[in-house]
């Protein structure tokens, strides 16, 4: 059986979709369309079913994929046992925002894990920024402007922001919601540039309640009443299950969402992977809030 086809399989199936595998994998859309056919009609199964987004696999292309994947990491570790005694690659150590991390990352490092089985990565949620030289950091993920460094930055993407409350307890105006607590976050601005009805506004927001994260912002705001500031990836799920809803009718600006590494790590297959990912994510993410 060729491995060619087995890998296009997998990283199809990670990815959802032939387009998005061809472009992780560096392949034209027709090489990896053509080793599936290929991998189809070897097994006499069809493994995957196209739908208006994609591709979903089929209940025997679940079964293949398991051991596919067990295939495909025993091969690596082949690989790496003959490849001239060098040691192993040390863990990739990575910071994010831990809102980022519990909402965005778990699909992105799946992903990563199916393409590269021997990697090691750590990811630990900061609150603060950490400095990557000084820390042992080899990439950090960062919301909003960044200074000037020497760090290489990767831009992987946009998060929208939105003000939020309970059911019920939505603001309307400016006034309105400078007289009501506004739930703060730790490197979150407490003044907003926003649009309402085609004119530019300034929001200012002040509060009792300051907090680390936003999901606990998400928590106390649909507790009571009270405003948060939400990125759109922490927003979704309380919208969805009817806990929160949108809070006046402000438009606010997007964040920028960057991919920082170090100088060394410049050219890493592994970071310029996840870096990929990401994008692919935090594009689907939006795409599902607008």
């Amino acid at each position: 059986m060729d491995t060619d086809r087995i890998v296009s399989f997998s990283a199809a199936a990670a990815a959802g979709s032939l387009s998005r595998a061809a472009r992780r994998l560096g392949l034209p859309l027709s090489s990896v369309s053509r080793r599936i056919t290929e991998l189809e009609r070897e097994l006499g199964a069809k493994l995957f079913e196209r739908t208006g987004r994609g591709v979903r696999l089929t209940p025997k292309g679940e079964r293949f994929l398991a051991r596919a994947r067990g295939v495909l990491q025993q091969l690596e570790l082949a690989r790496a046992e003959v490849r001239s005694g060098a040691p192993p690659a040390a863990p990739l150590r990575l910071s994010v925002p831990p809102d980022f991390g519990l909402c965005v990352m778990p699909p992105v490092l799946s992903a990563l894990a199916a393409r590269f089985p021997l990697a090691e990565v750590h990811v630990r949620g900061d609150v603060r920024r950490v400095s990557l030289a000084e820390e042992s950091f080899d990439a950090a993920v960062r919301l909003g402007k960044l200074g000037l460094s020497e760090l290489i930055a990767r831009r992987i993407g946009t998060v929208s922001l939105g003000l939020y409350a309970a059911p019920g307890l939505a603001v309307k105006t400016v006034d309105e919601l400078a007289a009501r607590d506004t739930v703060l976050v730790d490197l979150a601005p407490a003044e907003l540039a926003a649009t309402e009805r085609g004119r530019a506004v300034k929001l200012r927001l002040s509060g009792r309640f300051k907090t680390g994260t936003f999901l606990e912002a998400a928590e106390l705001a649909a507790l009571g009443d009270r405003i948060a500031l939400l990125p759109s990836f922490v927003a979704a799920p309380f919208v969805e299950t009817g806990r929160l809803e949108r809070a006046g009718p402000w438009r606010l600006a997007s964040v920028p969402i960057h991919l920082l590494c170090t100088q060394r790590h410049r050219g890493s297959k592994l970071l310029d992977a996840l870096a990929t990912l990401l994008e692919e994510r935090l594009a689907r993410l939006e795409q599902g809030a607008s």
